[in-house]
């Protein structure tokens, strides 16, 4: 995991802006997927193929347009931070209630892509926190943690308070990140997909 601080002149989340733009979600879009303590609600940025398959388990759409430009601007900030190209994006605003937590998983993605996601942590309770691959990284409040979601097990202990993240979603050409395709962690990440995709066409079926 990568972590960046951007400092307070260079804040992609300016203090004055922040609860507005959360308030301007919960206005005008209804909660979709309820968190064991909490929200999220996603949104697409881009509608190519890509993403739209990438997206699909991550949330229920909702129109872009009703959110308000910070977030594009955000977005960019982090394509261009990581040096990753944002064609293929979304942003899910997850906001988690005390004592609400995430269990170990993997996020899926398409075969011979990754999914990367920028998390920007815009409230943090104390101890905040995120444990990838058994190890726990700190993250402090406004920073940007970067995450190879698809790659690593990764979850959320408990938190001790409102935690209220802007997680933004990536799906990136593996070898624009040094993966190669037929490496385990992505032979294992296809595998998962495969596994999705398979369970999928059985309940169609019946």
């Amino acid at each position: 995991m990568q972590l960046y601080n951007w400092t307070q002149n260079h804040d992609p989340v300016p203090p004055k802006d922040t609860p507005a733009a959360i308030d301007c979600i919960k206005e005008d879009n209804s909660m979709g997927d309820g968190s064991i303590n909490g929200w999220i609600q996603a949104f697409r940025f881009t509608d190519t193929d890509i993403i739209k398959e990438t997206f699909e388990y991550h949330g229920r759409d909702v129109q872009i347009d009703s959110v308000p430009k910070l977030f594009w601007t955000i977005r960019d900030r982090i394509g261009e931070t990581l040096e990753i190209p944002v064609d293929h994006s979304f942003l899910s605003v997850s906001v988690m209630y005390k004592e609400s937590y995430m269990r170990p998983h993997y996020d899926p993605a398409v075969p011979g892509y990754v999914t990367l996601k920028g998390n920007v942590c815009v409230k943090a309770p104390e101890g905040n926190g995120v444990t990838i691959s058994k190890k726990f990284y700190d993250i402090e409040e406004r920073s940007l943690s970067a995450i190879e979601v698809s790659l690593f097990p990764h979850e959320v202990k408990p938190v001790a308070g409102e935690r209220v993240n802007f997680c933004y979603g990536f799906a990136v050409p593996c070898e624009v990140l040094g993966w190669d395709i037929d490496s385990p962690r992505m032979r294992r990440s296809k595998k998962q997909w495969d596994a999705i995709k398979a369970q999928e066409a059985v309940s169609l079926g019946g």
